[in-house]
């Protein structure tokens, strides 16, 4: 199977050493690196040359990814050597390890390619007096445990993840030192890919305490005879019928008890055992209780013990105190952080728990469920026992955020808070119910107001779906938790009136906890809407908005005063200038206006109000129009556009004037344009020799004068052009 990456917490309100059905996890690698660990051997016994198309494959055994997974991998795609393709032989061997009587390896494996299934052996060389084992040591002294051929002789591996397990005393190894080796030895192949590899011991005699029952975790108010249940379970192969075991509190002289059971556990059995001694939990603190098994001959110590903190929690009296915390476990000012108790109702293996986390809001823990990615959530966490009076009105508020998914897109969490007398879901009062998708911490609220005075648990239910939204809800989680009087609201809302339309935008600033809310639009009509954003009015004039916010400790109202104006039809209008065959265009139209329409006359449109530039490709005479338009209607105004030629400019009104004319030692030549040009300054004699050329830039007027005592006299052209081919001349006579 693939791994997946999770994000790890710190779980400390409740700690236990556990281990799986009496077993030991002598050897474990899941290849979450970027190489084969270094432990390993690698050998290439084979001196066939790996296709260029899988040139990746530069050791025997190799990491490669697929998708978010990693895995080791060897490949027998080698190319002809010319007497056809050779097998390949290539090993992967584990560090040299210590079993017991009673030893199974397991590894996930598969074939990447079913038109191509690779096949391998599993070989396991006893290790005593090695230490870098040769395939020769596993071919001439260890065994072969496991095959599959690869096509012909077998079917290869399985293309899709397949576990397998060998069970190693089967083939006489037990309490030794072993070396286990991967060898691909298929011809022609693809892929093979290995992953998840573990060796684990089992026991014939492993008593494992499962669980402490009772006291529980935390409770209201414990007494100074509480009992103490523990459940055992047996983990071995052969059957327990008594076992000893200890507890001791706070560390104090343990006590010892023998467990017995009739019938006989079997295998995977449990039973229960309740101790004759009970204990003192009176005070209102944390206790460390701890229990223990102490058989003899238990070839497995490292399940036998745990370790619960339990919690002693006096009922907080709200009239007195506000109740809140930071779920800061160990910080015995955040009042009674330890006493919430947490129910996983959808049976999946996760749910609330309180957590070190470095993205607390405040201090170092938060309360936080986990997903379990495979179902819908019904996690709940139950607050520490508080006495609320009837008729009081009291606020419960919070902040709270999600994790993220692969793309950094936030998660959505659903949840819902409830209120009831016992911490579960039997009466369980449901005050609210919404999402969050943040991963910045956001404060949500409710408020209550009890019947009756009494004890009350607050629960939180964290109710995501996996199937509603894209990838799998990872985390919710809450911090800075309170339960305090409720406080009349204060009602504030901020309004805009439309400048385009008869509406308002509304943003209702109003504070508070648990409120509720009244809009009066001041034309008859009203919205109980926490955030309506706008109100559309069906006519002009005066009117008078008021909200009135309210909640079980009371309401408030403001009002004001808004003037709604008639929207007219627009007036259409532009400024516009000229510079070459370039034009801009500004709306400068009368009136509210939503959008502005620009055609340019030879085909080509905008929109906006401007200024827009826009360029055309011809001297030509262009109508340019603007379409503006409101709720009221449309209007539109054009302008003929006229673009003028160089030639035609500085002729024109005989712009382009060369003087003294005839000239002897220098002469003037005088233009003048209404727009930025580069333009060329040329003297060509009577033979057409350009005998002189410059380029200067002109807008408006242009005065140059021009030394001609070297020329020789004659008729001489002064010829004026642009770099679009636009250009006038004249003429000047030298003596």
């Amino acid at each position: 199977m693939l791994k997946r990456e999770f994000i790890v917490l710190t779980f400390l309100l409740f700690i236990s050493v556990s281990f799986s059905f009496g077993q030991n996890i002598v050897f474990s690698e899941n290849f979450s690196g970027t190489t084969i660990p270094s432990s390993f051997l690698l050998i290439k016994n084979d001196t066939g040359t790996v296709s260029p198309d899988v040139s990746d494959f530069t050791d025997p055994w190799i990491i490669i990814d697929i998708g978010s997974s990693r895995m080791a991998a060897s490949t027998s795609w080698y190319t002809d050597n010319g007497n056809g393709v050779p097998q390949s032989d290539n090993w992967m061997i584990t560090p040299k390890m210590s079993i017991s009587q009673l030893a199974t390896v397991k590894w996930d494996a598969r074939a990447l390619d079913p038109q191509f299934p690779d096949g391998y052996e599993l070989w396991v060389l006893d290790g005593v007096g090695i230490t870098n084992p040769t395939a020769a040591d596993f071919l001439n002294n260890g065994s072969m445990v496991f095959s599959v051929q690869d096509p012909p002789a077998g079917t290869g591996e399985s293309s899709t993840w397949i576990s397998r397990s060998i069970d190693l005393f089967n083939f006489g190894f037990s309490n030794t030192d072993v070396f286990i080796a991967w060898r691909n030895n298929s011809t022609d192949k693809y892929i093979l890919a290995v992953d998840n590899i573990e060796v684990i011991d089992y026991f014939n005699i492993d008593s494992r305490l499962s669980s402490i029952i009772s006291p529980t975790a935390n409770s209201c108010k414990l007494e100074t005879s509480e009992s103490i249940t523990v459940e055992i379970q047996n983990l071995g192969t052969d059957p327990l019928t008594s076992v000893p075991v200890s507890y001791s509190l706070d560390l104090g002289a343990p006590i010892t008890e023998t467990a017995t059971f009739s019938p006989a556990l079997n295998t995977f059995e449990t039973g229960t055992y309740t101790f004759t001694n009970p204990i003192d939990l009176s005070m209102d603190e944390l206790y460390s209780l701890d229990c223990w098994t102490e058989l003899n001959a238990d070839g497995n110590i490292r399940n036998d013990s745990l370790v619960k903190i339990i919690g002693s929690a006096d009922t907080v009296v709200l009239d007195a105190m506000d109740y809140t915390t930071g779920f800061e476990l160990f910080d015995f000012s955040d009042l009674k952080s330890w006493a919430w108790t947490f129910d996983n109702l959808d049976g999946g293996g996760d749910g609330f728990g309180i957590f070190e986390a470095n993205f607390a809001k405040n201090g170092s823990f938060v309360l936080s469920a986990n997903s379990n990615t495979l179902q819908s959530e019904n996690d709940w966490a139950y607050s520490t026992c508080v006495r609320l009076t009837a008729g009081i009105p009291y606020s419960i508020n919070y902040y709270h955020r999600t994790g993220v998914l692969s793309n950094g897109d936030p998660i959505q969490e659903n949840f819902q808070i409830g209120i009831g007398n016992n911490p579960d879901t039997m009466g369980m009062i449901v005050l609210g119910s919404d999402s969050v998708a943040s991963q910045d911490y956001e404060r949500y609220a409710v408020s209550f107001q009890p019947a009756t005075t009494d004890i009350y648990y607050v629960g939180i239910n964290r109710t995501t779906d996996p199937s509603a939204g894209p990838g799998s809800p990872f985390l919710y989680i809450i911090d800075d938790f309170k339960i305090e009087d409720l406080v009349a609201p204060t009602a504030a809302f901020s309004v805009i009136v439309g400048s385009q339309d008869s509406s308002v935008s509304i943003t209702n600033n109003s504070l508070g906890d648990g409120n509720s809310y009244l809009w009066e639009w001041g034309d008859g009509d009203t919205s109980i809407l926490a955030s309506p954003d706008f109100y559309q009015y069906g006519d002009t004039g005066f009117y008078q908005v008021c909200l009135t916010a309210s909640n079980f400790a009371g309401s408030d109202q403001t009002c004001q005063t808004i003037k709604i104006e008639a929207v007219t039809l627009p007036q259409a209008d532009f400024i516009s200038s000229l510079n070459g065959l370039e034009i801009t265009v500004t709306d400068d139209s009368k009136g509210s206006v939503n959008s502005w329409a620009w055609d340019f006359g030879d085909g080509t449109t905008a929109v906006g109000p401007g200024p827009i530039v826009h360029t055309y490709t011809e001297m030509e005479a262009f109508e340019v129009c603007l379409t503006v338009s409101n709720i009221k209607g449309s209007d539109t105004h054009c302008d003929t556009i006229v673009l003028t030629s160089i030639e035609d400019i500085i002729t024109e009104n005989n712009r382009l004037k060369i003087y003294p004319n005839p000239a002897n030692d220098e002469f003037y030549l005088s233009l003048e344009l209404p727009f930025m040009e580069s333009l060329t300054i040329e003297f060509i004699d009577i033979k057409g020799r350009r005998i002189y050329s410059e380029l200067i830039q002109v807008l408006g007027k242009h005065h140059t004068m021009y030394d001609c005592s070297k020329l020789e006299a004659g008729l001489y052209t002064i010829r004026v052009h642009s770099n679009k081919g636009y250009y006038s001349e004249g003429k000047v006579v030298i003596f």
